[in-house]
């Protein structure tokens, strides 16, 4: 009966003749997607397949006068099982990289001092491993929102898969510093103000304070380097710039996180770990080691 009134394709059956009816793929699995914060009908949706995200936003009544667009927090499973398992492969290769090291200059110390030494070099080592297996990925994926007219096609209106979730917090007027300054804390946001000001506010850099590696942790879950030596490497324009001359740098938002890391010659033993500044920052945006602050 389904190809009745199709001549073309309605061939007669014979005997011993066999009819197989192909399954449509996920035919019938409900997926959903959460949507929480400043949606006018936040809750769980159901969603099908190849639906995307500005339709779901657009069935939760949009966005609340209240919202903040760019502290937009989405998260997805599939995300941030890639993301654990490149956390595990890096904690991994530093305890490779180590220990092995460690215990091949224990092995060559000469006096009881310098075995005491290394072993407490060890310690320390086995403290950050320890720390870095300890980290759980969040899963977020960085996305911006825009009013929901432009943002229908945009390369961030993404196709929605199971388990989705989309958090939109209010406007947060803060900026928090943390890391090698003379006190982490937390100021209004102020618009004229540059990242140094804000470090200024917080009793300046610390003695050991990293100058040539602080960045900022977006409110987005991006992170940007904010200050470099005396000349700066233009990758657009192939050259060398001034730093005064270079481009501008990010924009300092509420909800950002100013970071200002250690050097690590400070700590003899992280000398022969290169990019630690990255690792570091990588692991603090991948693994959201820095508390959110809604």
């Amino acid at each position: 009966r389904a190809l009745a009134g199709d001549p073309e394709h309605n061939v007669p059956l014979r005997p011993h003749d066999r009819l197989f009816v192909k399954r449509i793929p996920d035919w019938g699995a409900i997926k959903y997607v959460t949507l929480t914060g400043e949606f006018k009908f936040p809750g769980r949706y159901a969603i099908h397949k190849g639906e995307r995200l500005s339709s779901v936003i657009e069935r939760a009544g949009g966005y609340l006068p209240t919202a903040y667009l760019r502290g937009a927090y989405f998260t997805r499973e599939s995300v941030r099982a890639l993301q654990q398992k490149s956390l595990e492969e890096m904690t991994r290769r530093l305890e490779r990289e180590l220990l092995s090291e460690a215990s091949a200059r224990i092995g060559s110390s000469l006096t009881p001092e310098e075995v005491q030494s290394k072993a407490q070099e060890i310690q320390f080592k086995q403290r950050l491993i320890d720390f870095m297996r300890g980290l759980k990925a969040t899963g977020r994926m960085s996305i911006t929102l825009t009013n929901l007219r432009l943002f229908k096609g945009s390369i961030y209106d993404i196709e929605l898969e199971d388990g989705d979730t989309l958090h939109l917090p209010q406007k947060n007027n803060v900026v928090n510093v943390v890391g090698a300054v003379m006190a982490e804390t937390s100021h209004v946001f102020n618009e004229k103000w540059s990242y140094l000001d804000y470090i200024n506010a917080s009793g300046g850099m610390s003695r050991y304070a990293d100058e040539a590696n602080i960045f900022v942790l977006k409110v987005d879950g991006s992170a940007r380097k904010l200050s470099g030596g005396l000349f700066d490497w233009n990758k657009h324009k192939e050259r060398w710039e001034l730093a005064g001359y270079s481009e501008e740098l990010p924009r300092i938002e509420p909800g950002d996180v100013i970071v200002v890391p250690e050097k690590v010659t400070t700590i003899a033993w992280l000398r022969e770990i290169r990019d630690i500044t990255q690792i570091l920052m990588n692991t603090a945006v991948t693994a959201a080691t820095i508390i959110k602050l809604w």
